[in-house]
Order: C-alpha cells, then structure tokens, then sequence
C-alpha cells in the first residue's frame, strides 16, 4: 500500500487513475496555452518586422525619444549654466551705464535746445516791439491812449495805431507759440483792411462775444460796437501777458492792480521785460489748458471800457449808433 502523490489517498498502485487523467488533461491545456501565445508573439513579431506601417510607427517612436533626450540635454545645460547667469557680469553692468550716460546727454541737448529756443523768442520779441516803437502810449509815433481819451485824437490816427498793434500782436502769438481768447482777423471781402476778432472756441465758452467783432473806428457813427471790440483785444492782450508771468494786470488800477488791461502797449512793453518771457507756450486744443488758471471776465473788461465812454454829442462824433450788419 502507497499514498498516491496526487490525491494523498492510500492506493494500492503509484497513482490513482483519477489523478493520472487529470494531470494529462492539465498537462495538454498548458501546452496549448503556450503554444497559442507563442503562436501570437511570433505573428506580432512577425507583423512589426515585415509591414511597412509598423516600420514607420517604429522610427517614429525612435525619432521621438530622440527629440526627448535632446530635449533633456538641453535643460541639464541651461541649469548648469543658472549659477554663472545669476552671478553679476560686469559686461551687463557697463552695458546699463552707457545706457544711462545716453538718456543723461539726450535731456541735456533737450533742456539745451529748450534754453535756445526761449531765447531766440525773447530776442524776437523785444526786437519786434524796438521795430514798431512800442512806447507807453505809442506805437509807430502814433498815439494809442486809454479808450477814455480816444475823442481827444482823431480816428485815423487810432485806426492807424489800432492796425500797428494788431500787427505787432499777430508776430508775438507766432514767435510765442501763443493762442489769444480773441484772434485778429482781416476781411479780404467788403471794408478791406478793416480788422476783426473772432473768439478761439477753446477759450470762450460763452456765446456772447463769438460773433464778428470789428475793430474800426467811425468818424461818422457812433463806435460803441468798436470799444467792444478794442475791450476784447484789450482782454487777449492781458492774456498773453499773463502767460509770459506779468504780475500786477487787472480790470482797473487800484491797489493791486499796476497795468489796467486797457493799457495794451503797457502790457506788452511789461511781456517783453518779464524774466519768464518765451518759457510758457501752447496751442487751442491741447490736453493742457494754461487759459484755465486767467482768473480775469471778459464781460467786467467790455464793461469797464464802456463805462468810460460819454455816450452825448461831442465835435466831430455823431449820435447815430450804426446797426449791427453795417459791418
């Protein structure tokens, strides 16, 4: 009597027959199991060796992990190379420095430039105002008074003065580079030669004074539409003086006031001594509005000087007013 080495039973035989056809049927499925998948390795192998399509897929993932260890070798250069890059480098400290000296000598040629260009508009000016012989009350030696005392002249010689004046202010807003409240104009249609002011829309933002303001005094008529006008350049004229720093203007002289806005050529004599002549200039339209900070009402100024008019019959006036199209 044995154990059977399978079954663990006693038998009188080596192995029971159960066992024995139980083992040879394991034994024959094992065996096709492994044939089968050798069988499927070798067709796979044989699939990516002889078919084209599986070739390329292989050089493809070939080329790929290529790449990637490029890729790699690239990324352990640059951070072997972190430490020297954080490091200061006097090349890239001398490369800032001269950036620095650049930027230093272009604002010292521009406040250079700047310098000379006031310069040349203080040089301008004053000589501009030495051609015209601008003196307190003269202009050309033709007398330019106070509006009060314009019926103590004779109305050619004003216009006359009134035309210097309009002249002389054009070539001081040019070489300024100034625009005035209200700008002269000249009428190339009727009345040649016979100026205007016309209001700069940036400026005024009332609509009163935008119409057509001529600047003409009649021998004929009664001329309140022209001390109107002469009120009106005589408010640009404050304008632009104010704008090259001349302290002191206002409506009339009292104890703060040293230059009546009605003493057009007293201003303009002032501008030319102010130490800030040429330094402060703009255009209409700009961001920047200097006009915002001229404190002075055109209406108390067209007041002021047609307060001082005697509206009565005077030798050589007449009592008519002329209508408002005559011009």
């Amino acid at each position: 009597m044995s154990y059977c080495p399978a079954c663990q039973y006693t038998k009188s035989a080596l192995y029971c027959a159960s066992c024995i056809r139980e083992g040879v049927a394991k034994h024959h499925q094992l065996s096709n199991d492994l044939r089968a998948q050798g069988a499927a390795s070798s067709q796979r192998a044989r699939s990516l060796i002889e078919q084209p399509r599986g070739i390329d897929s292989w050089r493809q993932l070939r080329a790929q992990v290529a790449n990637a260890e490029q890729r790699c070798a690239r990324l352990r250069r640059a951070i072997a190379k972190i430490p020297d890059a954080t490091a200061p480098n006097s090349r890239y400290v001398a490369q800032s420095s001269s950036v620095e000296n650049a930027f230093l000598r272009i604002r010292h040629q521009q406040d250079e430039v700047s310098r000379r260009l006031v310069h040349a508009r203080c040089v301008l000016v004053r000589e501009a105002l030495a051609v015209f012989g601008v003196q307190r009350d003269a202009i050309a030696g033709l007398p330019l008074p106070p509006p009060q005392m314009f019926r103590l002249y004779p109305a050619t010689h004003i216009n006359a003065a009134v035309l210097h004046t309009l002249h002389l202010l054009s070539l001081l807003t040019r070489y300024l580079s100034i625009a005035l409240p209200f700008s002269p104009s000249f009428s190339t249609a009727t009345h040649v030669g016979r100026p205007s002011l016309r209001a700069n829309v940036p400026f005024v933002t009332s609509t009163k004074f935008r119409d057509k303001n001529v600047l003409w005094m009649s021998t004929r008529k009664k001329n309140k539409y022209f001390f109107t006008s002469f009120a009106l350049l005589a408010f640009s004229v404050s304008y632009l003086a104010w704008s090259q720093g001349v302290d002191g203007i206002g409506v009339a002289l009292d104890e703060e006031t040293t230059i009546a806005s009605t003493q057009i050529l007293a201003l303009m004599i002032a501008l030319a001594e102010s130490p800030r002549l040429g330094i402060q200039s703009h255009e209409p339209g700009t961001k920047l509005l200097p006009h915002l900070g001229f404190g002075m009402d055109v209406n108390l100024v067209v007041d002021a000087v047609l307060a001082g008019e005697v509206w009565e019959d005077t030798e050589g006036w007449d009592l008519v007013e002329a209508p408002r199209d005559a011009y």
